[in-house]
């Protein structure tokens, strides 16, 4: 979760990302569990 809220607090004081809202979310590759927010995110996410 600190290295989660570490990348955020980074991203927010870059030029792209100034005053953006950033959500983060992050999925074990192993995982068979498919969540609604993973195909949102895909759809109109940003990868980084």
């Amino acid at each position: 979760m600190k290295r989660k809220i570490d990348l955020i607090t980074t991203l927010q004081r870059t030029d792209p990302f100034e005053d953006e809202k950033i959500d983060i979310v992050v999925k074990c590759r192993l995982s068979s569990l498919e969540m609604p927010i993973y195909a949102i995110a895909k759809h109109r996410g940003m990868r980084i």
